[in-house]
Protein backbone atom coordinates (compact mmCIF):
# COMPACT_ATOMS: atom_id res chain seq x y z
CA UNK A 1 0.00 0.00 0.00
CA UNK A 2 3.17 2.65 0.96
CA UNK A 3 3.91 2.19 -3.01
CA UNK A 4 0.82 3.34 -4.26
CA UNK A 5 0.64 6.41 -1.87
CA UNK A 6 4.45 7.24 -3.15
CA UNK A 7 3.18 6.92 -6.91
CA UNK A 8 0.06 9.27 -6.25
CA UNK A 9 2.45 11.74 -4.20
CA UNK A 10 4.73 11.40 -7.40
CA UNK A 11 2.28 12.14 -9.89
CA UNK A 12 0.72 15.24 -8.02
CA UNK A 13 4.28 16.55 -7.47
CA UNK A 14 5.36 16.45 -11.05
CA UNK A 15 1.95 18.07 -12.09
CA UNK A 16 2.88 20.76 -9.78
CA UNK A 17 5.83 21.38 -10.88
CA UNK A 18 4.76 21.33 -14.28
CA UNK A 19 2.09 23.62 -14.15
CA UNK A 20 4.25 25.86 -11.82
CA UNK A 21 6.75 25.64 -14.84
CA UNK A 22 3.70 26.87 -17.43
CA UNK A 23 2.81 29.47 -15.58
CA UNK A 24 6.36 31.02 -15.57
CA UNK A 25 7.00 30.68 -18.71
CA UNK A 26 3.56 32.18 -19.32
CA UNK A 27 4.56 35.20 -17.39
CA UNK A 28 8.23 35.50 -19.48
CA UNK A 29 6.16 35.31 -22.79
CA UNK A 30 4.07 38.06 -21.67
CA UNK A 31 6.59 40.40 -20.28
CA UNK A 32 8.39 40.03 -23.27
CA UNK A 33 5.07 40.97 -25.62
CA UNK A 34 5.18 43.86 -23.33
CA UNK A 35 8.53 44.75 -23.90
CA UNK A 36 8.42 44.22 -27.86
CA UNK A 37 5.15 44.95 -28.73
CA UNK A 38 4.61 46.35 -32.06
CA UNK A 39 2.88 50.19 -31.92
CA UNK A 40 -0.89 50.64 -33.08
CA UNK A 41 -1.97 51.16 -36.06
CA UNK A 42 -2.18 55.17 -34.89
CA UNK A 43 1.54 55.41 -33.64
CA UNK A 44 5.02 55.37 -35.09
CA UNK A 45 7.34 53.11 -33.15
CA UNK A 46 10.07 55.14 -30.84
CA UNK A 47 13.03 53.66 -32.78
CA UNK A 48 11.02 54.88 -36.14
CA UNK A 49 11.14 58.06 -35.22
CA UNK A 50 14.69 58.67 -34.46
CA UNK A 51 15.74 56.50 -37.19
CA UNK A 52 13.71 58.80 -39.55
CA UNK A 53 14.60 61.86 -38.39
CA UNK A 54 18.60 60.67 -39.02
CA UNK A 55 17.93 59.40 -42.25
CA UNK A 56 19.30 60.99 -45.47
CA UNK A 57 17.30 60.90 -48.47
CA UNK A 58 20.08 58.68 -50.09
CA UNK A 59 19.01 56.21 -47.68
CA UNK A 60 15.25 55.85 -49.62
CA UNK A 61 17.40 55.33 -53.10
CA UNK A 62 19.37 52.46 -51.87
CA UNK A 63 16.73 50.01 -50.78
CA UNK A 64 16.43 48.87 -54.43
CA UNK A 65 19.96 48.29 -54.53
CA UNK A 66 20.90 46.57 -51.07
CA UNK A 67 17.59 44.56 -51.58
CA UNK A 68 19.28 43.64 -55.03
CA UNK A 69 22.88 42.84 -53.90
CA UNK A 70 21.01 40.48 -50.80
CA UNK A 71 19.27 38.41 -53.60
CA UNK A 72 22.37 38.16 -55.96
CA UNK A 73 24.31 37.00 -53.05
CA UNK A 74 21.69 34.30 -52.13
CA UNK A 75 21.29 32.64 -55.99
CA UNK A 76 25.07 32.74 -55.58
CA UNK A 77 25.44 30.40 -52.45
CA UNK A 78 22.60 27.93 -53.36
CA UNK A 79 24.10 24.84 -52.93
CA UNK A 80 23.80 22.31 -56.47
CA UNK A 81 21.72 19.76 -56.62
CA UNK A 82 22.29 16.51 -58.50
CA UNK A 83 19.71 13.26 -59.24
CA UNK A 84 21.05 10.15 -59.20
CA UNK A 85 18.76 7.82 -60.92
CA UNK A 86 17.71 4.29 -59.60
CA UNK A 87 16.49 1.36 -61.44
CA UNK A 88 15.29 -1.32 -60.13
CA UNK A 89 15.04 -4.97 -62.40
CA UNK A 90 12.19 -7.20 -61.90
CA UNK A 91 14.04 -9.93 -59.68
CA UNK A 92 11.29 -12.30 -59.70
CA UNK A 93 7.74 -12.87 -61.04
CA UNK A 94 6.10 -12.08 -57.39
CA UNK A 95 7.47 -8.74 -57.22
CA UNK A 96 6.01 -8.03 -61.26
CA UNK A 97 2.49 -9.26 -59.96
CA UNK A 98 2.16 -7.33 -56.70
CA UNK A 99 3.57 -3.96 -58.80
CA UNK A 100 0.89 -4.72 -61.84
CA UNK A 101 -2.07 -4.93 -58.74
CA UNK A 102 -0.71 -2.00 -57.38
CA UNK A 103 -1.10 -0.29 -60.47
CA UNK A 104 -4.67 -2.37 -61.29
CA UNK A 105 -6.04 -0.74 -57.83
CA UNK A 106 -5.07 3.10 -58.02
CA UNK A 107 -6.79 2.57 -62.07
CA UNK A 108 -10.09 1.54 -60.57
CA UNK A 109 -10.01 4.60 -58.20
Amino acid sequence: MQIWGQGIFLTIFGMVVIFLCLIVLNLIIHGLNRLFREPLPGEAPSSLKTSQQKASPLAEDLTPVVSAAAAAYLEAQAEESFHVSVRREVSSRWVADGRQAAISRSEHL
